[in-house]
């Protein structure tokens, strides 16, 4: 018999491997374990856009000024508008690399072999994917309560993170912070809104705040916070993603009427409770705390809640940069194979005032 070869070329395999593990369609194995990235998949929150510098969203700032009624002969208001602008997002990167030795390729030579290898390799990389993205969104960066994009730890720049929903949604709705390259401090317009709910409401220039001592108030607030969102057209909030802590103050809060959604036959797969009708809240392990300007990494002295309106606010690709694996190939300077999965996006807001946040919320309130 002759001898096993030991030359044989797995690039091909290694490939058509990862394709398999992945799946026709990515996006299916990123978006679930987590609660943020689950829900954006359900609320179709994904979208894709081909070629451009930027991300380009239209934003519609202002009303029509010609509408009026009018008798007879008069003369119709024909004043041209200008109720349009354009926010521009940057395009960021993300990307995980699956790497298999010279020694591991030797050791593992059968198909078989080198297929339950690959199995692994790729579910740590698809999971730590997920967790960072998940992780960048809900906010990872900060520095004296200002939320940023924060940077990959071998990027040769600022700013290569994903856009977090801080940053839009901050305590102080006036921060001069641009998001979309538009000033929230500038245009009025282009604000979200702001509940302080702590012990010292400090106020944060929001509409929302108020010492809340209790469960009752929280919830009154929250309420509240709810309606500012609710205000003007394009609906109402359609999910509310909130720290442990903050989840655990509602359920206790609505104890005599909480109505829990069932999961059974939902994709989105989290326990959540019917805050309104048509706006399930969830909790994420990763919510950060607004309030104090800490990330989930770090303790959190207070409770946060983000109210979200799906409908103005996406979570682009670029076309073809959908968390698409790559040929496995050998460094020059290794004895091994490397394949990456891509990923080219942002989060991308149309109407920050249609969104809010509730924070310093006092997660020891027992009644």
């Amino acid at each position: 018999m002759p001898p096993a070869s030991l030359t044989r070329n797995y690039d091909a395999v290694l490939s058509a491997c990862l394709d398999a593990f992945i799946g026709k369609d990515p996006v299916d194995n990123i978006f679930k374990d987590h609660v943020l990235l689950a829900v954006a998949k359900d609320k179709g929150m994904l979208s894709s856009q081909s070629g451009g510098y930027k991300f380009r969203v239209p934003i519609m700032y202002a009303t029509n000024s010609t509408v009026g009624s009018y008798t007879s002969y008069d003369v119709l208001d024909t004043t041209p508008q200008d109720e349009f602008t354009t926010a521009f997002y940057d395009k960021r990167q993300l990307s995980a690399s699956i790497s298999i030795s010279g020694i591991e390729e030797a050791q593992n030579r059968s198909e078989a072999e080198i297929f339950d290898l690959l199995r692994g390799k790729t579910e740590v990389a698809l999971q730590s994917l997920r967790q960072e993205l998940n992780y960048q969104l809900l906010g990872k960066t900060v520095a004296s309560a200002v939320w940023s994009a924060g940077a990959g730890p071998t990027a040769s720049t600022t700013s290569t993170d994903v856009d977090p929903i801080p940053e839009a949604l901050s305590r102080d709705p006036t921060q001069s912070v641009a998001v979309g390259e538009i000033n929230k401090n500038t245009y009025s317009w282009w604000r979200a809104i702001s509940a302080d709910l702590s012990a010292d409401a400090a106020g944060y220039n929001n509409q929302v705040h108020h010492n809340c001592d209790s469960l009752a108030l929280v919830l009154h607030h929250l309420n509240s916070t709810y309606y500012w969102c609710s205000r003007g057209g394009g609906g109402r909030p359609d999910v509310m993603i909130a720290s442990q802590g903050a989840f655990e103050i509602v359920e206790a809060a609505m104890r005599t009427n909480v109505r829990y959604t069932s999961t059974d036959n939902a994709s989105v797969g989290f326990d959540n409770i019917a805050f309104k009708a048509g706006c399930p809240l969830y909790w994420d392990e990763m919510m950060p705390d607004i309030e104090t300007g800490t990330n989930y990494e770090t303790a959190a002295s207070k409770e946060t809640i983000y109210l979200l309106n799906t409908k103005f606010m996406t979570i682009r690709n670029e076309e073809g940069k959908n968390f698409v694996p790559t040929p496995f190939v050998r460094p020059e300077n290794q004895d091994a194979k490397v394949a990456q999965i891509l990923w080219y996006g942002n989060l991308c807001w149309s109407a920050l005032r249609k969104h809010g946040v509730a924070y310093g919320i006092d997660g020891t309130l027992e009644s």
